[in-house]
């Protein structure tokens, strides 16, 4: 088979980027060059691989990322999705607290409605980007449940710093995240009940690879297969998001610092 080349995708965070290093290190190991790695915010991610500019990305399926992709979807191979293998980790929103805040006061997302539970808390919640699944979730809980509450979108160096001056401060502050997360691993974040589910908790999403139909025809079976059953788990994507964002390693280091250190088979 002749040499492929491809143009990667990212979803600009750094939980995607490191995942992203993975992905190119499984593609290396089966011959295949990455020529190019374009990252850009959620739905323009989408937009250029149906656009045809990129040719692979992981994306969250069904209830973060399915909106970009539906358009486009018969333009596409999600690997493992009809088969029901195991993702590549298995994402999840939140809305959290931080655990200084006594479950008995506030365990549902509800209890923020209350006013003497409402009066306690920063009354901003600092976001990311507008095209993730929890900045669009969390706009839907504060109209759902009637918040007094303002959602502001930013970044993830925004919504993560904001965290840790309130919690340095031990503000009552709630914290729109998800796993994996590296706050994760400094923090004990206790997630709040969600008896509407707008998080999407009841269907999960699945982290998937996403594969151009273009690019799939031309990857040996073997280079498909690897892709498909590559398994971080939310725990190795945690680990390397760590490494990343707080000890600087570039995402290619941390994923092969963490692949060295999980044993992965590529």
């Amino acid at each position: 088979m002749e040499p492929v080349t491809v143009v990667q995708g990212v979803i600009d965070l750094t939980f995607h980027q490191v995942v992203a290093a993975v992905i190119r290190a499984v593609l290396s190991k089966h011959g295949v060059t990455v020529s190019e790695v374009v990252s850009k915010p959620h739905e323009a991610a989408f937009v250029d691989l149906r656009e045809g500019r990129t040719q692979i990305l992981v994306g969250w399926l069904p209830g973060s990322h399915e909106t970009y992709l539906a358009p486009f979807r018969s333009n596409v191979v999600v690997l493992g999705e009809q088969e029901g293998t195991p993702a590549v980790y298995d994402p999840y929103c939140i809305w959290g607290v931080p655990d200084y805040i006594p479950e008995e006061t506030v365990r549902s997302i509800t209890d923020l409605a209350k006013p003497e539970v409402a009066a306690r808390f920063v009354p901003t919640v600092q976001g990311i980007n507008p095209g993730a699944g929890i900045s669009r979730f969390s706009k839907e809980i504060i109209s759902r449940y009637g918040l007094n509450l303002k959602f502001v979108e930013g970044d993830i160096p925004k919504c993560t710093a904001t965290f840790e001056v309130a919690y340095a401060n031990k503000e009552w502050v709630i914290v729109p995240l998800w796993h994996p997360q590296y706050l994760h691993a400094k923090y004990n974040i206790r997630a709040l009940e969600d008896p509407d589910d707008l998080l999407r908790a009841h269907k999960p999403d699945a982290a998937r690879v996403i594969v151009a139909k273009t690019l799939a025809a031309r990857l040996s079976p073997e280079t498909v297969e690897a892709l498909r059953r590559l398994r971080i788990t939310n725990a190795g994507v945690a680990r390397m998001d760590y490494l990343h964002a707080v000890e600087g390693l570039n995402p290619d280091e941390a994923a092969a610092k963490w692949i060295e250190e999980s044993g992965l088979q590529l």
